[in-house]
């Protein structure tokens, strides 16, 4: 996965046609804009990383318990011994703790310049990881979603040529996505081509 800290710019400013509590916050960007779900994230999630960032933690002291202790005091104690613990625990440390301080939700960033979209997960340092990147030319059209049967938590799904690939770009109430909705299939030009109704021929002025 590639770092997209070179995306990010040094100041930003919140669209104001978002909350946090009724969908996604749209952040304007030089390059385009970033569209960050604010869906709820489950309780079990965040417990879970406590619980890694603890043993992280934990592994962390034990490998510096095995060097502070002076090697009279463990029997059949050896450099190799102690060497090789270390980059276990070491090793086990660094994976706990890169669990707990992983990112909950992607973030969806509209780059108009290179005409791509590109799915990127934050942790909570704020580093930007790259998950995935596409092209406008990648996707057949945008739709939201109510087959949850909630107004209040529609999707708003950008629909791939290859249906393995569908993006999820928010979750929020369906006016809030109705109007990023609107936005979006302006910009990537996912407008039906044909017309809905007939052409009529302009009326004279009087």
């Amino acid at each position: 996965m590639t770092d997209t800290s070179v995306y990010q710019p040094a100041t930003s400013k919140k669209s104001g046609s978002f909350s946090p509590d009724t969908g996604p916050v749209v952040q304007e960007n030089y390059w385009g804009y970033a569209v960050r779900n604010t869906s709820y994230v489950p309780v079990s999630y965040h417990i879970l990383q406590g619980v890694a960032l603890f043993f992280g933690a934990a592994f962390v002291a034990a490998v510096a318990g095995l060097w502070l202790v002076p090697s009279a005091a463990l029997q059949s104690d050896s450099l190799i011994l102690r060497a090789g613990l270390s980059v276990f625990f070491g090793g086990v440390a660094w994976l706990m703790i890169a669990y707990a301080n992983r990112g909950v939700a992607t973030e969806i960033q509209v780059d108009s310049n290179l005409c791509e979209i590109r799915e990127v997960l934050k942790n909570r340092l704020g580093k930007s990881t790259l998950v995935s990147r596409f092209g406008f030319d990648s996707f057949s059209g945008i739709t939201i979603d109510r087959s949850g049967g909630d107004k209040t938590r529609v999707q708003l799904v950008l629909n791939s040529y290859d249906p393995a690939q569908h993006v999820l770009v928010a979750t929020g109430s369906e006016a809030r996505i109705g109007a990023l909705y609107g936005r979006m299939t302006r910009d990537l030009m996912l407008e039906p081509a044909g017309r809905s109704f007939d052409a009529v021929a302009p009326v004279a002025l009087r």
